[in-house]
């Protein structure tokens, strides 16, 4: 659905450039409706984000420094996994600072939608002042909610660049204790070498796919009401066809990781 939401707004942004404003008008229409109708399907996860926080599994672990005798050992086979025993301080604050956002980020978006659908309306009051304060508590929650995400998406991008570039230190350390083994080392190892190079080839795409994720969310969030980063440092907004764009391959990440891999 975020595909065809981004994908929809893209396309709306088309046909309004090619002056075809009815059928841009039906696009932003579409728009608008998925981006309200997966609101829904958004509701309670704020608890599922609570529950992974705390029951710890924010929590990173590495070890950057391998003292075993393995490690100083010629004949030691290097594509065995190195034990995490030392917790990753600036990570797990990073990843606990991305959980709260998130958090945050869900509360308000619920808030928005229930208020959307008149559940906290004065019938007291006139039809007009309903909505109107209907709109108003809508706008605010919205804004907050963009906020936390942004807020999210800042620390979900370091976090995704620093482990990225601690697998690269990694895959670049294996590769050293190869090339320093002997030959019997090598002969031990070189069964294991093509798995383990799957493994890794694996693990880099899905650190590349989380990376261009998080930057194409704080590209798209940098635009949204509440945050405005472009309207406040260029006095405009940012490009509709960049911002959609942006959302489209955001969403296209996640489905790429979703899709059934073959056996």
């Amino acid at each position: 659905t975020k595909v065809l939401q981004y994908g929809s707004r893209l396309l709306a942004w088309w046909f309004a450039a090619m002056d075809h404003q009815h059928r841009s008008k039906r696009l932003m229409l579409l728009y608008k409706s998925l981006s309200t109708s997966r609101k829904a399907f958004r509701l309670g996860l704020g608890f599922v984000e609570l529950e992974k926080l705390c029951a710890g599994k924010t929590m990173l672990r590495f070890n950057p420094k391998d003292t075993s005798d393995a490690a100083t050992s010629k004949q030691h086979t290097p594509i065995q996994p190195v034990p995490r025993d030392d917790m990753d301080v600036v990570g797990t604050v990073l990843s606990t600072l991305k959980a709260i956002g998130m958090i945050m980020f869900l509360t308000g978006d619920n808030l928005n939608f229930l208020y959307s659908s008149s559940l906290f309306d004065n019938f007291r009051l006139a039809p007009k002042y309903q909505q109107q304060r209907r709109s108003y508590w809508q706008q605010m929650v919205g804004c907050k909610a963009n906020q936390a995400y942004f807020y999210s998406c800042l620390m979900g991008l370091i976090l995704n660049w620093r482990l990225y570039r601690r697998h690269q230190m990694e895959t670049l350390q294996a590769a050293s204790f190869v090339a320093d083994a002997d030959e019997e080392g090598r002969k031990q190892c070189h069964g294991d070498a093509g798995t383990a190079a799957a493994k890794r080839q694996e693990k880099r795409m899905s650190l590349i796919l989380n990376l261009v994720k998080s930057a194409c969310d704080v590209i798209v969030f940098s635009n949204n009401p509440g945050v405005d980063l472009h309207q406040k440092l260029r006095g405009r907004k940012n490009h509709e066809a960049i911002h959609s764009i942006c959302g489209v391959i955001s969403a296209s990440t996640v489905l790429y990781k979703s899709f059934p891999k073959r056996v």
